[in-house]
């Protein structure tokens, strides 16, 4: 993707030069991963906040649209703030090789990389879905023109650029699998997509950008989810993405992903409820990300070999893919209704309404018909004893 290309390149010094400069920020500085920016992890007075340059490619509406997004989330405390710089402005520039890029300081979001905790127990997958469920819940009332936008990593894409870009993945095998999950989703998931609502949506919930902390024994240490960090996919998109892509990267190389799915749609469902199309599409939609993932990532690695950040996922997805490929789309619907206290399908309400009247109906003819055989039998004795 030509957007890797423009990634930024300071070194540690010209970070710290440009801290000091708009941020009279001294400190030391350490270079975070990141797949198109560039940001450095400031340690100042034992204060920890972080400097981000962005991609040459970003748009200023972008920016502030995030910022814009930080403020009104605040008060759930699960993303950074911006932090203004001496002259004011939350928003500076920088010109690095004859490129221009945005800078922004940012309040540091305490807490490890999910990705590198081992130990996912089912209390933080539920509290994961807890609370990206609330944060979807507060953006549902926020909007910005700047993130109706055209993304290759929106789902809305999803299905398109999957059939044109397929050939990417050179391994056959894996793009075997990405085919067959494709085409499930075109058959019973692609329907779904009209139906789906809509809001401006984080986009990035994957396992590097959720952030864990707590606990102070072996049980309970990074079992809570601290905040979330990288708002640069944001956009207007399906509302059930958001609990899809933390599916997609939570349940790799899990030995049973359906049920840390089913506990994750279960903390998302208890702070901002899903609807029927929402839980019918969702597996659909994780087979995707998961799909998409595979071949962006193998576009990406291919103009940037030396990023290991490009192709943190591409093994376990590998690995992953075959367990999907066995659970049907239906059986996933049903499993992630149970976690939400539904019945199994859409329609077993009704079917169990439509047999109880019938039920009823049926008892009441069997009286009917047990009081008329009564009065046959005694007019037949009668008859016999005259």
């Amino acid at each position: 993707m030509s957007i890797v290309k423009h990634a930024p390149t300071l070194t540690s010094a010209d970070a710290k030069k440009l801290a000091k400069d708009l941020y009279d920020l001294d400190g030391t500085f350490h270079e975070l991963p990141s797949e198109r920016d560039q940001n450095f992890l400031v340690n100042a007075d034992g204060v920890r906040r972080v400097l981000k340059i962005a991609n040459a490619t970003e748009e200023r509406s972008l920016l502030e649209a995030q910022n814009q997004v930080m403020a009104h989330v605040a008060s759930l405390g699960l993303l950074p703030q911006v932090i203004e710089s001496v002259r004011g402005e939350t928003i500076e520039n920088v010109s690095v090789n004859g490129k221009t890029h945005f800078v922004r300081l940012v309040s540091y979001v305490d807490g490890t990389p999910m990705g590198n905790v081992k130990k996912h127990s089912s209390e933080l997958m539920f509290d994961l879905g807890r609370k990206l469920g609330e944060l979807d819940g507060v953006l549902v009332g926020f909007d910005n023109f700047a993130l109706h936008r055209d993304f290759h990593w929106d789902f809305a894409n999803g299905l398109e650029i999957a059939r044109k870009n397929l050939k990417l993945v050179k391994d056959k095998k894996l793009r075997a699998m990405v085919k067959s999950l494709i085409e499930n989703f075109e058959t019973f998931t692609a329907p779904l997509l009209p139906l789906l609502p809509k809001s401006i949506i984080y986009n990035a919930p994957n396992d590097y950008n959720i952030l864990v902390g707590g606990g102070t024994d072996l049980y309970s240490r990074n079992q809570s989810v601290t905040g979330f960090i990288d708002l640069g996919d944001m956009l207007y998109s399906y509302t059930i993405g958001d609990l899809a892509i933390a599916i997609a990267y939570a349940i790799l190389d899990k030995p049973n992903p359906l049920a840390v799915a089913a506990e994750i749609v279960k903390g998302y469902h208890s702070s901002f409820a899903l609807t029927d199309d929402e839980i019918a599409a969702l597996y659909g939609l994780v087979t995707l990300r998961l799909c998409m993932s595979a071949y962006i990532g193998a576009e990406q690695q291919k103009s940037q070999p030396d990023n290991e950040y490009l192709g943190i996922s591409q093994g376990p997805i590998r690995n992953t893919l075959p367990k999907l490929m066995k659970i049907h789309p239906r059986f996933a619907e049903a499993t992630f209704r149970a976690a939400c206290g539904l019945t199994p399908f859409p329609s077993s309400s009704k079917v169990v309404s439509r047999f109880k009247r019938m039920r009823s109906r049926l008892l009441k003819f069997c009286r009917m018909t047990c009081a008329v055989s009564r009065w046959s039998f005694s007019i037949w004795g009668l008859i016999v004893r005259c």
